[in-house]
């Protein structure tokens, strides 16, 4: 395999950008830099472990909690349904209360994770443990797959380890959890499908023991960010105050790239972490020629839970059709083709062989953390993606994708 960069003809890494641009670090003339778009706002978490938000087009570089090298954050389109993510007296929110009980909400009382004075202080209470005392948003929505988040921690050192309770509510019980709560930010997610139109999409505090609720009585803590959305997994931070707010979709492409791509063999190596297993037709890379009738791809797919696809078209028919269950927290994936020869190498292991038809047309295209119409973007994870002008072998790609 010899030097990996020297051998590549594009080498992208989470590295150096700017707005509307990510630049390769092989070749550095300009040529493998790929095009980026995002008309909105978005936040990221930052080298300092702080939230910020980043400006119109601009990439993200996303930090891991506790830090660490970083990952490109590639998110599709979302909403914060909940109009109101930080002040939680306002708007919809509304104290519900089952006997006796209080909540008690002040609002910019507090350092939030993004480092401005936005947290809100609440205190929750109740005589009783068979009794209540919750913050709830309902919302007129209905009929779908939501995803409801909030970032929590206890107010001091007598709070930390009390227990409280997030969940959604349509006359059952939808995507309830038990909280512990830290002396340090947390943020915290469920999933939830709901059939009634008028739901309440976020209710959080203390639920009836008598359905697995908290037995604490009460409990103060700091809640930044209640956020709701359609899907099953949080994207990041959307911040409102007073409307519903959309984060756009982030788009990195590079078209008219012929002579990056390996046209009658080649090999392309990508990683990231698999932080977005239960999501589906989220991808890694796709790469196509205009017309798609030539097309590698490599995404999570909707045909089984926690699965990979590795999907080629050539000359218009399927070349090569294969499912990876995945489980690592990192995954190393390989791609080779060669006179119609496609493989697929995960962490280590070949995982498919198929032959098929040869390509019938250059490949222009390369989508990076989404495909060609841009709906599916992965969310947060790909680190360095590698395309070479050859098929590299068995063992060289062996070598190349272990962990």
């Amino acid at each position: 395999m010899g030097n990996a960069y020297d051998n590549a003809s594009l080498l992208v890494t989470p590295n150096g950008y700017k707005a509307s641009k990510i630049y390769s670090a092989k070749p550095t003339d300009g040529t493998g830099d790929l095009a980026f778009s995002r008309a909105s706002t978005a936040m990221r978490r930052n080298s300092a472990g702080l939230w910020e938000e980043v400006a119109n087009n601009v990439p993200r570089l996303q930090y891991p909690v506790g830090g660490g090298c970083p990952s490109w954050l590639f998110e599709p389109q979302a909403t914060n349904l909940i109009t109101y993510s930080n002040s939680f007296n306002s708007g919809t929110w509304q104290l519900g209360l089952s006997g006796a009980g209080a909540v008690s909400i002040t609002n910019n009382s507090g350092t939030a994770p993004d480092g401005t004075t936005t947290a809100a202080l609440i205190n929750c209470s109740r005589a009783v443990s068979t009794e209540n005392a919750a913050i709830v948003y309902p919302n007129a929505t209905g009929l779908n797959t939501y995803s409801g988040s909030i970032f929590l921690k206890a107010k001091d050192a007598g709070n930390v380890g009390k227990k409280i309770n997030l969940w959604a509510w349509e006359g059952v019980l939808r995507g309830f959890i038990e909280i512990t709560l830290t002396a340090d930010w947390v943020r915290y997610e469920n999933s939830f499908t709901f059939s009634i139109v008028g739901s309440e999409l976020f209710d959080f505090g203390f639920l009836t023991s008598s359905v697995g609720g908290s037995t604490d009585l009460n409990a103060e803590f700091y809640a930044w960010n209640a956020q709701t959305e359609t899907g099953s997994v949080a994207t990041s931070p959307i911040i409102t105050a007073g409307s519903a707010v959309t984060r756009l979709a982030d788009v990195a492409s590079k078209t008219s790239a012929t002579a990056l791509i390996g046209q009658t063999e080649g090999t392309i190596f990508i990683e990231a972490s698999n932080k977005i297993l239960g999501q589906s037709d989220r991808f890694l890379f796709a790469v196509n020629d205009d017309a798609f009738d030539n097309v590698i791809f490599l995404n999570y797919t909707s045909a089984a839970a926690e699965t990979i696809r590795f999907f080629v078209i050539a000359n218009g028919g399927i070349g090569a059709l294969a499912f990876k269950s995945v489980i690592d927290p990192v995954l190393k994936a390989v791609v080779t083709y060669k006179n119609g020869v496609y493989k697929f190498f995960y962490n280590g292991e070949i995982q498919h062989t198929q032959s098929g038809n040869s390509f019938s047309a250059n490949l222009e295209n390369i989508f990076l953390g989404c495909n060609a119409f841009s709906s599916q973007q992965i969310g947060e994870g790909i680190k360095p993606i590698i395309f070479y002008p050859t098929a590299l072998s068995d063992a060289e790609a062996i070598e190349l994708s272990t962990i």
